[in-house]
């Protein structure tokens, strides 16, 4: 496989969204925000969840689109100081509008429907979200962030120095930004969320419940009649996805009263991936339907990471710190490893953290306060209990407060995107053609644009492209030359494919397939190839026309011609394990052995 290299800034229009170096290198930190030490009260479930209560509102909001998650602080305890929705590529995310308003993004009036509707353009970078605007009122991803909220009130708990870098990028501080991006804490709600308790500006971060442990969705017990309800288990909606999703592994950050750490040698707890089923007495919110199970976690001690930190705010001292589930599996040679998952695209789904209750485990999760307005959609925690004869009560107890638990999805949308045309991104873009179809000539030694005069590589005046322009999240390479991207039924009659990075930081490439010649006698063939990635990327359909072919003949091609063969860019040694360039002996590349020196 060749790897080129190609300056081609003069053929780019200026870029949507934003760069700014001060914006990006901003880091926030989750332990300096003021939190309210508030001991949360539980009610019985009969009905349905706490109501949203839009009394105090203008009304004038929109609510988390499907597909949508944000991303919060890391394990280290950083996040950017703006809020983060993350929305897959090259799918479209609608948010959907309530109440009256006009649509703005980033200052400019925008038309639009009731809805505003949202697709990243490109892979590379964040994007501004969008602004509900009605008179002097306005509403956006940032309307509720603690930064936000902090610097519009001047608040004198924050420094000199911290006013002065919010200040310099209040843009995305007070408008929010989104896309796709690499992997990432992602949660159904906000965490730089903010609330205000008598004229006092607080994080939407909540730690302590009515259970006996002091814990909020955690380890304990409540008493309720004369008769005692263990806590058991832990659910949480999280939304439903409009990509494949992903997953490296569930995080949950929370408190332990135990200085040891939330759980002793031996003792294990789940986390269940599962599908939803529409709630019986409400069907406006989703049960974890534990019949229809995704996928399975588990923690142990070794998966604790921190609880050395004290935290005196509650009744009791408390050590914070996150649990980590991962997906675990024993190799061919006996030693455990961890495996990532993905949840299909289209797929609503709760988490379920499971065996509470269990000797050695002493664990609360903390919780998220949930905005009325752009939480709106987002449900709230669950207690599952059970009584000393036996007895589980699924769902038993929430809050009467809006509360959600604090579970994250170390995760991230991956995506790749062969469009027919990039949309303005190009100076010599032409209209009339699709740039996602390929003529290869007939002695199979090049490629151009089907339709096009001529390759802008070599005529700048020219409108066509050397073969397919490719969009993806990630670099196409890693810095190891190793491949995060495969080609996705390839034919035979292709030989290999080069890849021209057109702009590494931007994801911007052009593949070129390198073919046979057409035999004699054969008047044309076609083929129809997918980029795709084991992170569950896949482009638009890439057209490879040869001879007299035309993309009907590739559309039909696409189900009976070499279904998934790949191109694996991807270099292996003689014991399976991917090397880089670097690597000098026997290595297997697509297929074939060859000696790298």
């Amino acid at each position: 496989m060749k790897r080129t290299l190609l300056a081609m800034s003069a053929l780019f229009v200026a870029a949507t969204g934003f760069s700014q170096t001060s914006v990006l290198s901003s880091q926030a930190k989750q332990a300096s925000l003021p939190r309210l030490n508030e001991r949360f009260q539980g009610v019985r479930v009969s009905n349905k969840a706490p109501k949203v209560n839009h009394s105090a509102s203008t009304g004038l909001y929109f609510t988390t689109p499907e597909g949508g998650f944000y991303e919060g602080y890391g394990l280290d305890g950083t996040a950017y100081y703006f809020s983060k929705l993350v929305v897959p590529f090259n799918t479209p995310t609608t948010f959907t509008k309530v109440g009256t308003g006009s649509w703005s993004l980033h200052g400019t009036p925008v038309s639009a429907s009731d809805n505003y509707n949202f697709q990243a353009p490109y892979g590379e970078g964040m994007f501004y979200g969008p602004t509900l605007i009605q008179g002097t009122d306005s509403f956006c991803l940032g309307s509720n962030n603690i930064y936000t909220k902090l610097l519009d009130n001047n608040d004198s708990r924050l420094s000199d120095a911290l006013k002065a870098q919010l200040t310099e990028i209040s843009s995305p501080l007070h408008w929010g930004v989104m896309g796709p991006d690499s992997t990432a804490l992602l949660y159904a709600c906000d965490d730089h969320g903010s609330f205000i308790y008598k004229g006092t500006t607080y994080t939407n971060g909540a730690a302590f419940g009515f259970l006996d442990s002091n814990y909020l969705f955690g380890s304990g017990s409540v008493e309720e009649k004369g008769k005692t309800y263990t806590s058991y288990a832990i659910e949480q909606y999280m939304g439903k996805t409009t990509a494949p999703l992903y997953v490296e592994n569930i995080v949950t950050e929370g408190r332990t009263s135990v200085a040891a750490g939330p759980l002793t040698k031996g003792a294990t707890l789940t986390a269940y991936v599962c599908g939803v089923t529409p709630n019986a007495k409400d069907p406006t919110s989703f049960d974890a339907d534990l019949d229809n199970v995704l996928d399975t976690l588990t923690a142990t001690a070794s998966d604790a990471l921190d609880f050395q930190t004290a935290d005196n705010g509650g009744d009791i001292v408390t050590y914070t710190g996150h649990l980590v589930f991962s997906k675990k599996t024993v190799d061919e040679f006996g030693t455990e490893t961890t495996e990532p998952f993905i949840i299909p695209a289209n797929t609503q789904f709760a988490i379920v953290v499971d065996g509470l209750d269990k000797d050695g485990v002493s664990y609360g999760i903390d919780g998220l306060r949930l905005n009325d307005d752009a939480d709106a959609n987002v449900q709230n925690g669950y207690i599952s209990v059970k009584t000393s004869d036996g007895t589980h009560y699924h769902n038993a107890f929430t809050f009467s407060s809006r509360l959600a638990a604090k579970i994250a999805l170390n995760a991230m949308y991956d995506g790749a995107k062969a469009p027919e045309n990039p949309g303005g991104l190009f100076k010599f873009e032409d209209a009339n053609l699709k740039y996602n179809v390929v003529r290869i000539s007939n002695d199979g030694k090049t490629n151009l644009t089907d339709g096009a005069t001529a390759s802008v590589f070599d005529d700048k005046n020219a409108n066509g492209l050397p073969g397919a322009l490719v969009e993806t999240v990630l670099p196409f390479f890693n810095a190891d030359e190793s491949a995060n991207y495969d080609i996705k039924d390839l034919p035979d009659w292709v030989s290999n494919v080069n890849v021209t990075v057109l702009d590494d930081e931007a994801k911007l490439y052009v593949l070129t397939f390198n073919a046979q010649a057409l035999p004699e006698g054969t008047t044309k063939r076609a083929a129809t190839v997918y980029v795709v990635s084991d992170k569950g990327a896949v482009s638009d359909p890439i057209y490879l026309l040869q001879g007299d072919a035309t993309v009907a003949d590739g559309i039909s091609s696409a189900s009976v011609e070499n279904v998934g063969n790949k191109a694996d860019f991807r270099t292996y040694n003689l014991a399976g394990q991917q090397v880089s360039k670097a690597y000098k002996g026997v290595v297997i590349s697509n297929g074939k052995k060859f000696i790298q020196k």
